[in-house]
């Protein structure tokens, strides 16, 4: 099925003509499955063929006309994944003069047996890229773009016909209609016998929603900073509810316009088209990233869209925790004094200007290398976050004491764990990126963490929990934009450089008086620079690195930092506009009062209560105002 050449056949006969293809069950109900509940005499004939790839095609045309415009339709189009090969392609070994050097990475992916020889890729060994008659595995389907050989054909077969006088079957079609489903069950016994190396659709489905659901246990735990529910932020729920209201209601907004902004069909440049997320057509469809198609400057496909073999709505799914990830973490910054009008005001905005920034489709195209969201998520909310702690003010001095520690330890958990579906699912299938981006991930927070402690001890005399959680998270963002892209060995000294740069900037910053309630800033904004700069160092060699080749290596670096600097410019020129905007019409701070009351005043509700004393929770606010008083 090729939707957009079945749409151009439609307005090319809207005229006369009305093809409808949905809703087969109610197609065959309003028709007739029997002679006695038939609208027309001989309808329950032709309802039992809308089955599979059929629809009802309506028309005016004469018979004749119908049969030959059927017959000469045809449309040639690129195969996918499943698709029966109808030649085979094989590759022979030499250079590879249609490709440049930039696609080496990607030819390598695909399976390609390639190397860059003086700047030029080469193919190392002969080929097969697919055989006649077996179906296109996905890699297979990727390469066959890439060379322009377009193996699918999209046809319509005329099955049956009906008029009011008389009914005809055609052969060909009934063949196509049968065909058709014995072909698709033998290629799904094809993908499955072949495993997740084959690209089997529902190893992939079930990969990505254990991927899902571990990074969605980060959200609702409200684990933004380095020391999650270490500092006591008073009032505790107002904490709670910026943090939750802020992650779930930025989710929703990116299903609604958000995520086609970020990933959908360009608009912009910078932007994708704001569409949404939620129809049913939409999510069943295989997945697909639009904004990762680069193109020639003339015009040709260098590299093809990604297409994972799952559908649309487990990729919603799946960015959607990086969305409300990244909003919970902007909240950490300002808890304990942002008002909950302003924030409800805020998130939409900030989902729109700022988590979306414009810059995504600028920073792929251009060659940055952000495995998992180093400068998208962590960057982006960090900066935020300090931009908005300027705009909203300081905390009440009495308000910034200890917290719970040994809760502290068990989010702290949680949120390692969510972690490996972070950086894991981001490949978008079950290989050896995936693999590679696991280990580094736990490589790397394991390392600061030692080296975290390592620091305690020798300043201090004595090791420390807090530091320990501290060096966690920021080894754990470091890592997040090279994940996939270092080896083990870089990951290890990244763990020992993300530790000691945040932990300077954290005492250095003592003396300012932004108060960046959880230091969003330097465990997540710091430690995401950190991370991705030293990803152009360490890169691999097929991703040119700066130790594997100086000139290249030296320009990626180079383009490493320059993300950065977009990205840290972007966000605070658009969290301060919105903040500005907001304060127009909404205070960003609560009132001394409400501060004061706590809970009670703002939610009508107390965070602690001792239940076993029978004492009533449900306190007026003139109650509260009394005992103030």
């Amino acid at each position: 099925m090729r939707n957009q050449k079945l749409k151009d056949l439609r307005e090319q006969l809207k005229s006369s003509s009305r093809i409808f293809l949905a809703g087969k069950k109610v197609m065959q109900i309003a028709l007739g499955r029997s002679p006695a509940d038939e609208a027309k005499t001989g309808l329950h004939k032709l309802s039992k063929f809308l089955q599979g790839d059929t629809g009802l095609f309506f028309t005016n045309l004469p018979r004749d006309d119908v049969e030959r415009l059927f017959r000469e339709f045809e449309e040639h189009d690129f195969a996918r994944t499943g698709s029966i090969a109808t030649e085979t392609v094989e590759l022979k070994e030499g250079p590879l003069e249609q490709f440049t050097h930039e696609m080496e990475p990607f030819l390598r992916k695909q399976g390609l047996p390639v190397r860059l020889n003086k700047g030029a890729v080469e193919l190392v060994a002969d080929h097969i890229v697919c055989e006649e008659g077996k179906p296109i595995s996905p890699e297979a389907a990727q390469t066959l773009r890439l060379l322009g050989m377009q193996m699918a054909t999209f046809r319509l077969y005329l099955v049956c016909r009906w008029s009011s006088d008389d009914f005809e079957t055609y052969k060909e079609g009934l063949a196509q209609l049968r065909a058709g489903w014995h072909i698709y069950a033998a290629n799904m016994l094809h993908l499955l016998s072949n495993g997740v190396g084959g690209g089997a659709g529902v190893a992939e489905q079930g990969r990505q929603c254990l991927a899902d659901a571990l990074r969605h246990a980060r959200r609702p735990s409200g684990l933004p900073g380095p020391r999650p529910l270490l500092r006591r932020c008073r009032p505790p729920q107002l904490g709670a509810h910026l943090r939750i209201h802020g992650a779930l209601r930025h989710g929703r907004h990116h299903a609604l316009w958000a995520h086609n902004m970020a990933f959908g069909r360009r608009l912009l440049p910078f932007v994708g088209r704001p569409a949404p997320a939620l129809a049913q057509d939409y999510m069943l469809t295989q997945a697909l990233l639009p904004s990762t198609l680069h193109l020639r400057s003339y015009g040709e496909v260098e590299t093809a869209a990604v297409a994972p073999l799952y559908p649309s709505a487990s990729m919603v799914f799946f960015q959607w925790a990086f969305a409300g990830v990244t909003v919970g973490l902007v909240a950490g910054a300002v808890l304990g004094r942002m008002s909950v009008k302003a924030w409800m005001a805020f998130v939409p905005l900030w989902t729109t200007l700022s988590y979306t920034h414009l810059g995504r489709r600028l920073l792929f195209h251009w060659g940055v290398m952000d495995y998992s969201g180093g400068y998208v998520v962590h960057l982006a909310a960090g900066v935020s976050g300090y931009t908005a702690a300027y705009w909203v003010g300081p905390r009440r001095k009495e308000e910034a004491g200890g917290g719970n520690l040994v809760v502290m330890v068990a989010g702290a958990g949680i949120l390692w764990m969510g972690w490996t579906g972070f950086n894991g699912g981001d490949p978008f299938s079950a290989n050896t990126d995936s693999s590679v981006a696991v280990l580094n991930t736990h490589i790397c927070a394991l390392t600061s963490i030692l080296a975290w402690i390592c620091c305690d001890v020798a300043v201090r005399g004595r090791p420390s929990v807090v530091g320990a959680v501290q060096g966690m998270i920021t080894g754990l963002v470091c890592i997040t934009p090279a994940a996939g892209l270092v080896q083990g060995w870089a990951a290890l000294l990244m763990g020992v450089a993300s530790e000691t740069l945040p932990c300077y900037t954290m005492n250095a910053a003592m003396s300012l008086k932004v108060d960046d309630t959880l230091g969003i800033l330097h465990t997540h904004a710091v430690s995401g620079v950190l991370g991705g700069v030293l990803t152009g160092v360490f890169a691999t060699c097929s991703f040119r690195g700066l130790i594997y080749g100086v000139r290249a290596g030296g320009v990626q670096v180079l383009k490493q930092v320059a993300a950065a600097l977009f990205v840290a410019a972007w966000n605070v020129v658009a969290t301060s506009i919105i903040l500005v905007v907001v304060r127009a019409f909404v205070p960003l701070r609560m009132t001394e009062e409400e501060l004061l009351a706590g809970d009670i005043a703002i939610h009508g509700e107390q965070a602690y209560t001792n239940f076993s004393s029978g004492t009533n929770c449900s306190l007026s606010h003139e109650t509260i105002e009394v005992g103030n008083s």
